[in-house]
């Protein structure tokens, strides 16, 4: 059995109608968005100025609309099998 390695996220609840909590790796640039419907996805690319916008913008679903879907690549993390998170996982402590 390989170690565990520490989750680098630190998920924050945020006031959005549509997302519920944001969470950013800032050595791998990849940001994760839970969604108030239970989805959970990760968003390749980020840096720490968009990320830090996207925190503290006024509306989170807009800027999110705006800045983040559609312009980095996404990965629902929901539907991984074990194998594969476990590659996602390594991939982007490697990173």
């Amino acid at each position: 059995m390989s170690p565990v390695t520490p989750d680098p996220f630190n998920m924050l609840p945020v006031k959005s109608s549509n997302i519920s909590e944001l969470g950013y790796d800032p050595v791998s640039g990849e940001l994760r968005v839970k969604f108030a419907t239970g989805g959970l996805y990760s968003y390749a690319g980020v840096d720490q100025k968009t990320y830090d916008a996207f925190r503290q913008a006024p509306s989170i679903g807009a800027y999110f609309a705006s800045k983040i879907r559609n312009k980095h690549k996404a990965t629902d993390l929901r539907v991984m099998t074990a194998d594969s998170a476990r590659d996602f996982l390594n991939k982007s402590n490697k990173a």
